[in-house]
């Protein structure tokens, strides 16, 4: 079976370069489980389990992205004899989408920190890290294509790009349905965890 798809050959190596190197990147910051796991379905599992927060990192690249296209398009396109931009409606718009990047960027630096500073696991702070954003890159890049009105769906137009993409960028390294599973688990753990009398 033959997957084709419409995208110039320009951008298709480009993309396929990042994600590559993305992958790269994570197998250099991999650090092997400790006793070696022998079997299949728990090696599986454990493969799947986010270990550093590097696949919120693109969702949160896209929504930045947008809120610049979204403000300069806000700020240039005129409307009533107004800029979109002078509008309160649009102003709340742009503010409830700079909010959640830098929340977004917050819960990837924990993560990172954590990894980085304690040297501890952190599957719970890179699943929440990916699932808060790539879910607040959808409302983002949805509320892009929302100011730019009917340009916003044309294709070529940057957030037209970036709303197709963020659907993939949800499922990915974790559908965000099996990171909330995760981060439940690991509630879980930590309670039980907390309940054992120390010896």
């Amino acid at each position: 079976m033959t997957l084709r798809l419409d995208v110039p050959r320009e951008q298709a190596l480009d993309r396929a370069a990042e994600i590559v190197a993305e992958a790269w990147r994570s197998f250099d910051q991999a650090r092997p489980t400790e006793p070696p796991i022998d079997d299949p379905l728990r090696l599986l599992l454990a493969a799947a389990l986010p270990e550093s927060p590097t696949g919120a990192l693109e969702v949160l690249a896209d929504a930045r992205r947008a809120l610049d296209e979204a403000t300069a398009r806000s700020r240039a396109r005129r409307m009533f004899g107004r800029t979109l931009a002078d509008f309160q409606l649009t102003q709340v718009k742009l503010g409830e989408m700079a909010m959640g990047i830098d929340a977004s960027s917050l819960m990837i630096y924990r993560a990172a920190w954590t990894k980085d500073v304690l040297g501890q696991r952190v599957t719970r702070e890179a699943s929440m890290a990916k699932l808060f954003a790539t879910e607040t890159a959808q409302q983002v890049i949805d509320g892009a294509v929302q100011l730019f009105g009917g340009l916003g769906v044309v294709r070529g137009v940057t957030v037209e790009r970036l709303y197709r993409e963020v659907r993939a960028l949800r499922i990915y390294e974790g559908a965000s349905e099996v990171l909330k599973q995760i981060i439940g688990g690991q509630v879980l753990m930590a309670a039980a965890a907390a309940d054992k009398p120390e010896r």
